[in-house]
């Protein structure tokens, strides 16, 4: 049973390698097919005996020397029909003969044995040939395919280098050609810049020879303007010094004459001054004593008198009479020099005086223009109203003249003097002025407004 299988995994094995070889063995040659139908022939046929013919059991047991002992109870069965365990009861012991061995059978299986080795030995050849023809195939594709792309590399290499060559030469030559071509630029240039240096020399030569020319001109003008600006500068010092000499004598005679026409002027000063204060002295002593002698008269004013019309807002004229003037003074200049107190306020002297003949006797009349605490003259605007737009941002107010005395009171006057307030505002007179005799006096103004209400 062992030989058979071992037969069949030979076969197994053999089989999958056929298989795994199959593309190989189609290119094998004829021979090796006919030696491997051979071979499974011999197989068969021992596979088949071996199966046919069945093996003794004193043949397994030689086979196998390490088996285990013979028993020593009884084979044979007992009463009940079953074999004896007890070796206390065995009676006859076992044979002690061995049984011989067919030489036959031994030497069939030495020669399946060989048989066996012959094809694994031969199977192994035949995997490594065909695996070696396989690599050895495979190995002379690759070389060739090495070959040919070291052919085509070589080739590639060559045609590289012919053209590497070529540009090399090429560019040698472009170089040459380069380096000849700059060379006689160069030379070109450098014989220009010959040309040039030399043709700059000779130029800055000249252009020094004209310089150094100029130059001795210039210093030789030079020189001579310099002589003659120092002789005119000595005649011009000369000239002036001669000028300063003459204008010093002029200002010293100037000085003197001017010192002597100031010392007149101050002694005329003096005289003038002595003069003025003796005139202002006798002055004040004729004041003085005109003082003393309005003092001693002791003039006063009598019957102050207020006129019945204003002259204008807050003004009315008063009038009073200068009394105790003594004979033979000058009555008009006594009135222009005295005081008097019209409600609490005094004046040093009145506007004006005037003489009034009453009853063959003359008086001296003084009058006064009066600007405060004169209620009665003290006009107001009452009752403003707007009265729609006067042209761009012009808005025309009117309103009513209060505390107009008339008939006495100058209705124009006082219209044009009297003072109003409006919308935040001062105004010193109004524009015009209309006088109705059933609604009294009115007054108008044009105010400026904003853009919103006057556009």
């Amino acid at each position: 049973m062992a030989t058979t299988r071992m037969i069949a995994d030979i076969l197994r094995n053999h089989s999958r390698n056929n298989k795994r070889s199959k593309s190989i063995l189609r290119q094998a040659p004829t021979r090796a097919k006919i030696n491997k139908i051979q071979l499974r022939r011999v197989l068969l046929y021992s596979h088949c005996r071996l199966r046919s013919e069945p093996e003794p059991r004193t043949m397994v047991h030689a086979a196998k020397p390490r088996s285990s002992p013979p028993p020593r109870y009884s084979t044979f069965p007992g009463p009940d029909n079953h074999a004896r365990t007890d070796p206390s009861n065995e009676r006859t012991p076992l044979n002690s003969q061995t049984t011989r061995r067919p030489k036959c059978s031994y030497t069939l299986k030495i020669m399946i044995g060989l048989l066996l080795f012959i094809a694994f030995t031969w199977h192994l050849v035949d995997d490594y040939s065909n695996t070696h023809r396989t690599d050895v195939q495979e190995r002379i594709r690759h070389r060739e395919e090495l070959e040919r792309l070291k052919r085509i590399e070589f080739e590639d290499t060559q045609r590289k280098l012919a053209h590497e060559r070529e540009d090399e030469e090429r560019r040698l030559s472009f170089e040459e050609e380069d380096r000849r071509r700059k060379e006689e630029i160069l030379r070109d240039e450098a014989r220009r810049e010959d040309k040039a240096i030399e043709l700059e020399k000779a130029r800055r030569k000249l252009a020094h020879m004209k310089e150094d020319e100029q130059r001795r001109l210039a210093h030789e003008k030079e020189d001579r303007s310099r002589r003659e600006e120092r002789e005119r500068q000595d005649k011009e010092i000369e000239h002036e010094d001669e000028q300063r000499r003459r204008a010093h004598e002029e200002e010293d005679k100037r000085r003197k004459a001017e010192k002597e026409k100031e010392d007149r002027i101050i002694r005329a000063r003096k005289s003038a001054v002595a003069r003025r204060e003796q005139t202002i002295q006798a002055k004040e002593d004729a004041m003085r004593e005109d003082e003393e002698r309005r003092n001693r008269a002791g003039l006063i004013w009598q019957d102050l008198t207020p006129e019945k019309r204003c002259l204008s807002y807050e003004k009315r004229m008063y009038q009073a009479k200068l009394i105790n003037i003594p004979y033979g003074e000058d009555a008009q200049s006594w009135c222009m020099k005295t005081a008097i107190d019209i409600h609490g306020v005094t004046y040093d002297h009145p506007d004006f005086c005037t003489k009034e003949r009453q009853d063959d006797a003359v008086s001296i009349v003084g009058h006064w223009t009066v600007t405060s605490n004169e209620p009665t003259c003290k006009t107001w605007w009452g009752n403003h109203k707007k009265k729609g737009c006067y042209g761009s941002r012009k808005m025309r107010v009117e309103a009513h003249l209060f505390n107009h005395q008339a008939p006495w009171d100058n209705w124009a006057e006082m219209c044009f003097s009297t003072p109003s307030e409006f919308d935040r505002k001062s105004f010193a007179h109004p524009d015009t002025c209309e006088n109705n005799r059933m609604f009294g006096t009115a007054g108008t103004w044009f105010i400026d407004v904003d853009e919103s209400e006057c556009p």
